[in-house]
């Protein structure tokens, strides 16, 4: 009877289970040595000096991230910030709390996919979608640290869930919810901008576009969630305003928007089989014919579209795609494969789903399953959880370096600064925050010059650390250098100028 009973829920809650595995490896994959998988540079010290500096001195800003590009910048919304901060101030500063955040938006993305998919196809199809989501390299590389990129794929499917519930019964909460959302995710990246396309669809299959209420709060909802930058550029003359002007019609080293008709019909061919090449983990060789495929299948689906008015969730993805296509085309400067994180789920689920019919209809369902299997094995072994940090990595080895300068800087009196010949950041950002947590205040990064004591992080003896050409050094050449301490192949240094 009792064996009756455990087969009986066994069958009734068969997905329910098979997802709670997946949500377990999805889990393991995302948090296993967290710490020292976690990419921490100079982006990540510099947001969570930022998010520090909010919560220690009340310091409310309404200016994000930044990506420094030549001699123009790229700058996003704040949100990120605030998104992070309680698990910051959670782990008393440590960066590993916002890393674990991040990854549990991760591992709740998963859950997210199984979800949204249930909602417009089957729950078997749901589950393959989930399980290889949950084990794609890159879709695990980019959930287990806190980058403000990071968590598009959450929102996003939140996005869609709030479209599909709308499509289900119009409504002015879900039109709210969707524009509030869709604004969130431009605060994190203004790529994100191509979910409107969906969107725009739905509004097409329902014929909705004259029933103002709804485009007027998706718009003002979408502009809500934004308000920061119209607060910043109204106090700020113009500042986002004039840096959106300079992208499309600047000078040569600010202007992004750049036409041209080779890159324009070449684009979207080259990075969707990059896109597939890293999801799948194979040879860029070997994606070219699901890319054709799925090119000419997309312009397929959404003549069908116009013509039957019939939307599907595939659909509203090759939407998305497309329009995030067309964007990148106009930025040949722009185009890194991280940007269009919150479709690849998308990519997939029209990937397998193509798959599953081809094995069913040829009647192969027992191979399929077979080789689904073997390839979800594969990429968690490609996964490579044991592999050593890189020196983007090991969050720890930072900290360590960081704490022998402050324990040494705690005792002086001269003005200090420091440097790092270690990676490409000479500005020792990363280092800088775990000063700042250690309470010790560097001079500015513009400031070497009027610096008396600097600290050098270095992979190099004194020697070859003297012959680096970095600027932040250039004064301390000719100085004393002492050793302070070694941690594994680096090396802390100590020049006082005289």
């Amino acid at each position: 009877m009792t064996l009756n009973r455990i087969q009986t829920f066994f069958y009734k809650n068969k997905s329910w289970l098979i997802l709670g595995v997946i949500l377990l490896l999805a889990a393991f994959v995302r948090f296993y040595h967290i710490e020292t998988k976690m990419r921490f540079i100079w982006d990540e010290g510099r947001d969570m000096m930022a998010i520090r500096r909010i919560i220690t001195e009340k310091d409310i800003t309404l200016f994000g991230p930044f990506n420094e590009m030549g001699e123009g910048k790229d700058f996003f919304g704040v949100f990120h910030y605030y998104l992070m901060l309680p698990a910051l101030w959670l782990a008393d500063y440590n960066p590993v709390g916002p890393a674990i955040f991040t990854a549990l938006l991760g591992v709740t993305s998963v859950f997210l996919v199984y979800q949204l998919i249930s909602m417009w196809d089957n729950q078997k199809l749901a589950l393959w979608v989930a399980a290889i989501y949950a084990l794609s390299p890159p879709v695990v590389e980019y959930v287990i640290w806190p980058w403000n990129p990071n968590t598009m794929p959450f929102f996003g499917l939140l996005y869609l869930i709030f479209l599909r519930k709308w499509f289900e019964k119009p409504s002015a909460l879900w039109t709210a919810l969707a524009g509030f959302t869709l604004g969130l995710l431009f605060q994190l990246h203004y790529f994100s901008i191509a979910l409107v396309v969906p969107w725009l669809m739905l509004m097409w299959a329902r014929k909705s576009f004259f029933k103002i209420v709804y485009p007027f709060l998706f718009i003002f909802t979408f502009l809500f969630a934004n308000i920061n930058f119209i607060l910043f550029d109204l106090t700020h003359e113009w500042f986002y305003f004039k840096i959106l002007k300079d992208s499309f019609v600047g000078d040569s080293s600010q202007q992004l928007f750049n036409f041209s008709l080779t890159h324009f019909v070449t684009t979207p061919f080259i990075f969707t089989n990059s896109t597939f090449s890293k999801l799948l983990t194979l040879p860029e060789i070997t994606t070219w014919p699901v890319t054709v495929l799925f090119i000419g299948l997309s312009f397929k689906r959404i003549k069908e579209f116009f013509v039957q008015n019939k939307l599907d969730l595939d659909i509203m993805i090759i939407g998305g795609w497309l329009g995030f296509l067309s964007i990148i085309s106009f930025f040949p400067s722009l185009d890194n494969n991280y940007y269009a994180s919150y479709l690849w789920f998308g990519l997939l689920y029209i990937l397998i789903r193509g798959a599953i019919r081809a094995s069913n209809h040829c009647g192969y369902k027992p191979i399929f399953v077979l080789a689904g299997v073997l390839f979800c094995a594969r990429l968690f072994i490609s996964i490579d959880l044991n592999r050593s940090p890189t020196w983007q990595e090991n969050m720890p080895l930072v900290r360590q370096l960081a704490e022998v300068v402050a324990k040494d800087a705690a005792f002086e009196t001269k003005t200090i600064n420091i440097a790092s010949l270690a990676d490409s950041n000479t500005r020792a950002t990363r280092y800088r925050y775990f000063l700042d947590v250690n309470e010790i205040k560097p001079l500015s990064v513009d400031d070497y010059s009027q610096t008396e004591i600097l600290y050098i992080i270095s992979p190099h003896d004194v020697a070859t650390s003297r012959e680096n050409p970095a600027w932040e050094i250039s004064t301390f050449v000719d100085q004393q250098w002492q050793l302070l301490d070694r941690i594994e192949e680096l090396r802390v240094f100590k020049v006082v100028k005289k």
